[in-house]
């Protein structure tokens, strides 16, 4: 990603839920700010999950059993609509938590999203590590006038998921848009494939972030190469039950997609071997146009 990306806009995002678990976590509350149109989104909703006193200390969301909330499924198909402009999402813990949380949010209540690998995002949080610079000083910057291109701000919001998606604007423009001595290198972040970030895409190639070809390892093999050289990883990715399901659903996609190249004609399909089975359809459509069985 190069910073002349955002010339056309981006979409900033922040939820408030239940949990610290993705898996597990409600959204409560969620709130966008798409700068290039400047178009402010917030709804609350009613998770349908008792809330632990210890996410109420976080997100400081009061349940009003009186009060009529944004359904879920309005919020989540105003999040699928906003990340379908295909416009940059940018935000704070993004790709540990929030795009996980959403995720699974639609998975259970079965709102379609687009692939995570379509998305280009951009998560403050890594970049803030490495530029060694404090959140809050850089928010205090932003709303004091500091900024050389921006006025007095004070913060207009009142719920946190609201003033946190404002101080996450604030940091983008401050680490970002005008930071005169930005190592573009730090741009230039890995696209998650699967909910979990077992996968990522970088560089054109897919990468596991784990294990002995992990992505950060000396001895890192592309997904590519691990189909091609290494059959028996990716059986075992596939067969091991501590594995998640949606991790297991690419692999078997792209483990698929990638051996289909090294077949060339139709094959009898071994037994119990899926991902192969599908490669060598894969291949017999690609050599068969009108996809006779072999």
């Amino acid at each position: 990603m190069e910073r002349e990306q955002f010339s056309a806009g981006a979409i900033i995002i922040d939820v408030e839920t239940t949990a610290s678990d993705p898996a597990e976590a409600r959204i409560v509350q969620f709130a966008a700010y798409e700068f290039g149109t400047q178009t402010s989104f917030f709804a609350e909703c009613d998770p349908g999950v008792p809330i632990p006193v210890e996410a109420l200390k976080v997100n400081k969301f009061v349940f009003d059993p009186n009060k009529t909330y944004t359904p879920i499924k309005d919020v989540l198909s105003t999040i699928s609509m906003l990340l379908n402009t295909k416009l940059p999402v940018i935000g704070w813990n993004l790709r540990p938590f929030i795009l996980p949380t959403i995720v699974h949010e639609s998975i259970r209540h079965n709102v379609p999203m687009p692939s995570l690998s379509d998305l280009e995002t951009l998560d403050l949080t890594p970049i803030a590590a490495k530029c060694n610079n404090d959140p809050l000083l850089m928010h205090w910057r932003f709303w004091n006038g500091n900024s050389p291109v921006h006025q007095r701000k004070e913060p207009k919001k009142n719920t946190r998921v609201e003033r946190d998606v404002e101080l996450i604007w604030g940091l983008f423009t401050t680490m970002i848009l005008e930071n005169p001595d930005l190592d573009p290198a730090l741009l230039d972040q890995s696209m998650l494939i699967d909910v979990d970030g077992k996968l990522v895409k970088q560089g054109g190639e897919v990468w596991f972030t784990f294990g002995k070809y992990d992505k950060g390892k000396a001895g890192k093999k592309s997904l590519r190469q691990v189909v091609l050289e290494d059959r028996g990883y990716v059986d075992w990715c596939l067969q091991a039950e501590k594995m998640p399901e949606d991790f297991k659903r690419h692999l078997r996609r792209l483990a698929s997609q990638y051996a289909a190249t090294r077949y060339g004609s139709p094959c009898r399909v071994d037994p119990g071997q899926d991902w192969e089975a599908e490669a060598r359809r894969l291949a017999h459509e690609t050599a068969t146009p009108h996809g006779d069985d072999c």
